[in-house]
């Protein structure tokens, strides 16, 4: 299962087509997908969406490189044309990096933490 949500990239399997390729049950996958999380080996953007910890380090990395001076800010048409996410995807991620400290949301755009290098950690 990890191999096919690194291999998905920026566009990791949802849960129910993780499902379909591996045979398991929803709630089972959702369990063992929890556990790869909590072990740091995939990040859960959404409820049955989870990015490979290569994959969220590089998007963490194109929004540290994006965000504008002198606020570290980035909008969601910037990181959604750096990252060729679609829009839905590129503010899902940034809700993440939000949800996860990385960035704050302030008045449309993702302000990076300017003591956060937590993409360096992943």
């Amino acid at each position: 299962m990890l191999a096919s949500i690194e291999a998905g990239r920026f566009d990791p399997p949802w849960v129910r087509d993780l499902v379909k390729t591996h045979g398991i049950g929803e709630d089972d996958m959702r369990r063992l997908l929890r556990k790869f999380a909590r072990r740091g080996d995939v990040h859960q953007v959404v409820r049955d969406l989870f990015y490979g910890r290569a994959s969220i380090a590089a998007l963490a990395r194109l929004v540290a490189e994006h965000a504008k001076a002198p606020n570290g800010a980035i909008g969601a048409a910037t990181f959604r044309d750096a990252s060729a996410l679609g829009r839905k995807s590129a503010i899902q991620v940034l809700e993440f990096f939000d949800r996860a400290g990385y960035t704050r949301f302030h008045r449309d755009l993702h302000l990076l933490h300017a003591d956060s290098h937590w993409h360096e950690s992943i």
